[in-house]
């Protein structure tokens, strides 16, 4: 038997570095040890309470003066088998929206959203809500999709031995719909039969920029990836390149959709409306995770594995603003995020624990790390840390008045 002792030195060496590094950043020195562990900026979180009634969202905005989340309620009722007698539970579900004001006075449910379509003339149909943004006027937007059946069932059709879906005709529809703030329906645009009309095998995402353009990125039918400008139901030019499912919005408006290389890197290509062409392009580093719409002098944010990146496009280079953990929140969990125009953020997580699905909406402050010195800094050394590691420390830095990790 081959025996391991270089890996079982190693990982030794590496628990004894941990135990040192706890005894010399930690080590019950006053004022929390090292002094330079307790200068520069930090972010200090704030959470909201949350109450809301969700069994899941699909996402979520915020306008600067409210959060918006979006997402489905399940509502349970007892049905007897008039045959039988039997009594069995049906569940059914819809799509709601929450208005949650950041100065902590409690959700509340938009009174006038209703979805926005109705499938009596189909034998069965259903619509999800994909996506919530915040528009520029004080307005949002929703994303729906909507999925409806006819079945052409034979005369001779068993329903214990046949499959109906063998004889189904589908029909999807995509639907953007502007709203006030009490859900009331503005403004519409639909888009019939995506999936048709560009010969797409499998949507992978779309976005909409000011000029009501939609930006739709598919797999093709006949293998290959690509995206294309849709508008009134017509595809104004579709660029054929092997792009990925992630699409951005610039902080200058633009579109840019992130694309393989073939030496292996990734580009983020912005699309050329008026030239129908690809535009400026940047380049991506690989530890780059999701992307978030940019503002102010950053194109674009992206997440690595803990921590928030602003892009500048001059230097084609991510500046770091802040560490997620450090925050108090797993950026595992991170659902959105906003910067309000006084410099605090906005983010919303969503987590599943004991209790089952966990929403909490925390604001971050600027501040100054000396906050933290009346707490004793304790530094984890480790080559990984994987999510349950990371939601360990989290709760217990939110936890602990005395120490932090």
């Amino acid at each position: 038997m081959k025996k391991t002792y270089g890996n079982r030195l190693t990982a030794m060496l590496l628990a004894l570095c941990l135990v040192l590094g706890l005894a010399a950043c930690g080590g019950g020195k006053k004022n929390g040890g090292d002094a330079n562990q307790l200068s520069g900026t930090i972010y200090v979180p704030e959470f909201l309470d949350l109450d809301l009634e969700l069994d899941y969202t699909e996402g979520g905005c915020c306008d600067g003066e409210n959060v918006y989340i979006v997402g489905d309620i399940s509502t349970e009722t007892e049905v007897t088998d008039p045959e039988t007698g039997e009594t069995y539970s049906s569940y059914e579900s819809r799509s709601a929206i929450y208005r949650i004001p950041l100065d902590g006075s409690g959700a509340a449910e938009l009174e006038n959203y209703t979805p926005s379509y109705q499938f009596e003339n189909y034998d069965e149909g259903y619509l999800s809500v994909e996506d919530i943004a915040a528009g520029s006027d004080g307005t949002i937007w929703v994303t729906e999709r909507v999925n409806t059946y006819t079945f052409n069932l034979p005369d001779d059709f068993d329903e214990e031995k046949d499959n109906k879906w063998e004889y189904q005709n589908r029909e999807e529809m995509q639907l953007l719909r502007q709203l006030d703030s009490t859900g009331q329906e503005i403004d519409r645009i639909e888009f019939s039969s995506l999936n048709e009309l560009l010969k797409a095998n499998y949507i992978n995402c779309t976005l909409i920029d000011d000029n009501k353009n939609l930006y739709v990125c598919y797999d093709k039918e006949e293998g290959g990836s690509a995206v294309s400008v849709v508008k009134d139901n017509a595809v104004l030019f579709t660029l054929d390149d092997d792009v990925s499912w992630r699409m951005v919005r610039c902080n200058d408006g633009r579109i840019a959709v992130e694309c393989y290389t073939e030496d292996g890197g990734d580009l983020l290509r912005c699309i050329d409306v008026d030239g129908k062409k690809w535009g400026d392009e940047y380049t991506l580093e690989n530890y780059t995770r999701n992307l978030y719409a940019g503002t102010d002098k950053y194109l674009f944010y992206y997440n690595t594995t803990d921590s928030l990146y602003g892009y500048l496009a001059d230097t084609q280079q991510g500046e770091k603003l802040f560490s997620w953990s450090s925050a108090d929140i797993n950026a595992d969990d991170l659902q959105f995020f906003s910067f309000l125009e006084d410099g605090r953020v906005v983010a919303m997580t969503r987590s599943y624990g004991r209790n089952g699905m966990k929403y909490e909406i925390a604001i971050l402050s600027e501040a100054d790390a000396s906050v933290l010195a009346d707490k004793t800094i304790l530094t984890y050394a480790t080559m990984y840390v994987n999510q349950q590691v990371r939601n360990n420390i989290i709760e217990f830095n939110r936890s602990n008045t005395k120490y932090r990790i």
